[in-house]
């Protein structure tokens, strides 16, 4: 069974939106007040349509695995490579996202980690 959204909107405050001008880790204009939806919905840019998280694209981890229950939000990048934006405001990282990464480099994924401000930094398996 797919999964929704629900009241997740962690991609809505990451991603850089070219079409809109939005920098990475600012949340997007376009959400609700209290980040409850998107305005713009039946008309949002490509890459906002386009766009499903690791999470929500895949039956990996459970609910409390859910980018806004987690704190941290997975995107699939090229082969064997995700990204993992760290959506905390403290810049911590919960037990949830603990796992993941670890799943991910288990399975010899590379996992670049993103914290709030833009710093990466990249894990990989030896």
């Amino acid at each position: 069974m797919p999964r929704k959204c629900g009241d997740c909107n962690a991609c809505c405050r990451v991603l850089k939106i070219e079409e809109l001008n939005l920098p990475e880790f600012t949340a997007c204009s376009h959400l609700r007040p209290g980040y409850k939806g998107c305005t713009i919905h039946s008309s949002r840019p490509s890459a906002c349509r386009g766009f499903e998280c690791v999470w929500k694209a895949t039956s990996l981890g459970s609910n409390r695995h859910r980018p806004d229950r987690s704190g941290v939000m997975f995107m699939a990048q090229e082969a064997r490579t995700v990204t993992c934006y760290n959506i905390r405001p403290s810049g911590g990282w919960s037990l949830e996202a603990h796992e993941l990464i670890q799943f991910f480099m288990d399975q010899n994924y590379r996992v670049i980690q993103v914290s709030p401000g833009g710093k990466r930094s990249i894990l990989t398996t030896t």
